[in-house]
């Protein structure tokens, strides 16, 4: 493990090291106590009868995945699109089983859509959700997902 050593960094590499580690830990701060916040949210609201993935990284954040539920929650939406779906789809299959909505899920990898498909299935909300594998193409100037 090559791992640097205080002594050997600069002073202007050092001060910018500990800005860093630093700006890191603000940012954490803020964004557990908003992701723990939005979990509890989402349990609440949904009440999932099985462990769910984790959310984060790729996969939408459970802030935004509870900020999507407060808004259908808000305005009765019965269809829901999702582009990219995995984590965000669970959730929102969990919404549309409890509120009588259905999604169109589109994403663009096979491993995923199948993926997908095995958690809805375990949830037992698949019937919620028409999960659709359309591969992403490149048109003149754009990437869009094939129909």
């Amino acid at each position: 493990m090559n791992v640097e050593s205080p002594h050997m960094l600069s002073d202007g590499e050092l001060r910018r090291k500990l800005w860093s580690i630093e700006k890191q830990s603000i940012l954490n701060r803020s964004i557990i106590p908003n992701e723990v916040n939005s979990l509890i949210f989402l349990n609440r609201i949904l009440s999932p009868s099985r462990l769910m993935p984790q959310a984060g990284g790729w996969a939408a954040s459970y802030t935004l995945i509870a900020t999507v539920v407060d808004y259908l929650l808000s305005k009765n939406q019965p269809l829901i699109y999702d582009f990219g779906g995995g984590v965000s789809t669970l959730w929102l299959s969990l919404y549309c089983a409890k509120f009588d909505g259905k999604i169109v899920s589109i994403d663009e990898s096979d491993h995923y859509t199948s993926l997908t498909r095995s958690h809805l299935d375990r949830l037992g909300t698949a019937d919620t959700v028409n999960l659709i594998h359309a591969p992403v193409t490149s048109q003149e100037d754009y990437k869009w997902y094939t129909t």
